[in-house]
């Protein structure tokens, strides 16, 4: 069978243009979208750095800040870049979000032509690519540009590394002819043969584009991995029945790539880390974020032939919202991986299936949640590099097919494969219509996982910056009744009763957003002080006396007791009350005074005018102690002290009038 030709043809343009065609038809919506209020504010409608476009600083803050758990300088420029040609406007950003998509299929079917020279199955990889519902997560919102953007540099990396190969085989090839390869072998490496020379300078640009890469989303570290699939299949430097040539130089080709891979993966979990992501998920143990990633990897198959209830956050089963996984499930994942793996070694003549296997595999393990960085079990954006694989094996399969059974398997391939094209435009082209703006969103997500802490307070503060305070309230009760300890919760629930005019309520939920115990001694007394502002007084008796009951010793609490009691009309037992405030702090003048002019309204003018003197006594420097002790004595009759202690308080603060007309008028007395 001859070789399929590897150049690039008008037909194969004309397919691009295909492809572009058909992505602007399944996302063209996205022009008229809003940003959604979900990153996006971080990444651009209020990030300063960005909001002031392509600039000096800009660019010096992107390559040095960790903001946002990672180090993605070229993905903060696009956006800074996107700022200065567009400003804010949402359906640019958008566009340029897709046209990275659609040279992304572009460049996809590019490279795999260049590799295998199949046409038809390149075609299929890149169609799939370019319209795959679990895609529209990573087009339509502008917080992803970092996946479409470092797929982009990813593919032209991949490129890079097969115009290499080519290079370098054809090094190998002028170098080891039919006859006297040894000896040609050993001159070429005396004399440094300039084919290898050629070969071996072609391999900078992957390096760069790799580095590129990285620095647009630290995902594609595992990208030299691909690079080592390919040297098996499709490209043959590897093969384990007849080995070309060994594998240690194709290992040795490749170690500058696997340093930049360790530096980006150190400092990724630097970032992560230093910002408490990677601590979200420390309630969740090994063996738990283990059988997690076995149960995701099933479901991201399982969501690749069967895209449908795609939400934006799937919690994660083992915190809160989530709902654990059962043994049967993750005994049946276990299954399905080790069936698909036994399956692929026994077909070792079909290397396209061990590629495209491992590659699934391989690229989805920086996010498959060993180590766990957020609160997501999973998410529909982790499969725009590692859906490839799948693509492939189910590409070159029916290939295989449509060669055994003839024309008429090639009409059913091609068939098959334009109706599964179409059928995922279809569905991809309605997931991308919950996009227009964040409570549509919000709500479609939570229809399909209820228990989402995150979505349902993402929503709930959209409705209440709405002004829909009450939809906003009921999302933050039912978010507690998922999540009881969440503060965030807690914080926005008490803002929300504050807007109507539950005080009470909201400083109920203030407490518990401060991790204040309602039951304690500060508990007691915040709600106590708002039932009494609001009039309920028997209900703030309730709760000073429970404060008591709580801290015996606390002034406060004695003290609100006793004001309460005032109110109340109960005016003994608040001197019972304020007789235990003074006992308890006797330093306070403030106190005796509260107790005194108690005592005066109980009639008990010798007590109070008692308990005032000690008031001076203890901080004679008090304008106001020399001045309420002035008004008992004058009271009681005894002018000439009251007159003395009017003096002294003008001499302590001769500039309040109250004072000096206080003590004119004793003086007319």
């Amino acid at each position: 069978m001859p070789e399929p030709s590897r150049d690039f043809r008008r037909s194969d343009w004309l397919f691009c243009l295909f492809l572009v065609v058909l992505s602007a038809k399944v996302y063209g919506e996205v022009f008229h979208h809003d940003f959604i209020r979900f990153d996006t504010p971080r990444y651009v409608t209020k990030n300063p750095h960005v909001l002031a476009g392509l600039t000096r600083d800009g660019v010096v803050w992107a390559f040095t800040t960790l903001y946002k758990s990672n180090w993605h300088p070229l993905t903060w420029i696009s956006h800074m870049l996107d700022v200065s040609l567009f400003g804010v406007n949402a359906g640019a950003h958008h566009a340029v979000s897709l046209a990275f998509h659609a040279v992304d299929a572009c460049l996809l079917y590019a490279v795999f032509l260049m590799a295998t020279g199949a046409r038809g199955a390149s075609a299929f990889v890149a169609a799939v690519f370019a319209v795959h519902p679990t895609h529209v997560e990573s087009v339509a919102w502008i917080a992803e540009r970092k996946d479409v953007l470092s797929l982009f540099f990813g593919l032209l990396s991949l490129r890079a590394y097969l115009r290499y190969t080519a290079a370098d085989d054809r090094a190998r090839a002028a170098r080891d002819g039919p006859k006297g390869a040894g000896a040609r072998r050993r001159a070429a490496a005396r004399s440094g043969d300039p084919a290898r020379r050629i070969g071996h300078a072609r391999m900078w640009p992957v390096g760069v584009w790799l580095l590129c890469a990285l620095a647009s989303k630290p995902m594609l570290v595992t990208l030299p991995f691909v690079f080592l699939l390919f040297d098996y299949w499709p490209l043959g430097r590897i093969r384990s029945d007849r080995p070309i040539r060994p594998i240690r130089p194709i290992l040795m080709e490749k170690v500058p790539l696997f340093v930049l891979v360790i530096v980006v993966s150190g400092v990724t979990y630097f970032a992560q880390k230093s910002s408490g992501a990677v601590d979200l998920g420390d309630p969740v143990g090994f063996v738990q974020r283990l059988a997690n990633a076995v149960v995701s990897y099933t479901l991201y198959i399982g969501k690749t032939f069967w895209p449908t209830n795609l939400a934006l956050v799937y919690p994660h089963p083992d915190l809160p919202g989530g709902t654990p996984w059962q043994p049967w499930q993750i005994g049946a994942s276990t299954g399905v991986l080790a069936a698909v793996t036994a399956a692929v070694v026994l077909a070792r003549r079909r290397r396209y299936l061990a590629v495209g296997w491992l590659w699934f595999l391989g690229t989805l393990v920086p996010v498959i949640g060993i180590v766990q960085a957020g609160t997501q079990g999973f998410a529909d954006r982790y499969t725009y590099l590692p859906g490839i694989g799948l693509s492939l094996m189910i590409a070159w399969g029916g290939r295989d097919l449509a060669g055994r059974f003839g024309a008429a398997g090639r009409v059913i391939v091609v068939g098959s494969a334009v109706v599964v094209i179409g059928l995922l435009a279809v569905v991809a082209r309605r997931q991308v219509a919950p996009w227009r703006s964040s409570i549509p969103l919000f709500e479609h997500s939570l229809a399909i996982e209820p228990g989402s802490t995150m979505l349902r307070n993402n929503l709930a503060n959209e409705l209440f910056d709405r002004g829909f305070v009450d939809a906003s309230i009921e999302h933050y009760r039912t978010l507690l009744a998922y999540d009881p300890g969440s503060r965030v919760a807690h914080r926005n629930l008490s803002n929300a009763l504050q807007k109507k005019g539950d005080l009470y309520e909201a400083t109920r939920h203030l407490l518990l957003a401060r991790g204040v115990e309602l039951d304690s001694l500060e508990g007691q007394l915040n709600l106590g002080g708002i039932a009494r502002r609001e009039g309920r007084v028997t209900v703030a008796e309730g709760h000073f006396r429970r404060a008591i009951e709580l801290a015996p010793d606390s002034p406060d609490a004695h003290r609100m007791l006793g004001l309460t009691l005032l109110q109340r009309g109960q005016n003994g037992a608040a001197v019972e009350q304020f007789r235990e405030l003074v006992r308890l702090a006797p330093s306070s003048p403030d106190h005796r005074i509260v107790l005194a002019q108690t005592l005066r309204v109980e009639g008990d003018l010798d007590g109070a005018i008692a308990e005032l003197r000690r008031a001076v006594a203890t901080a004679p420097d008090r304008a106001r102690t020399h001045a309420v002790l002035a008004d008992a004595l004058l009271a009681h009759g005894d002018h000439d002290e009251a007159v003395s202690h009017l003096r002294e308080a003008v001499a302590l603060e001769p500039d309040d009038p109250d004072y000096a007309q206080r003590l004119a008028s004793a003086l007319r007395e």
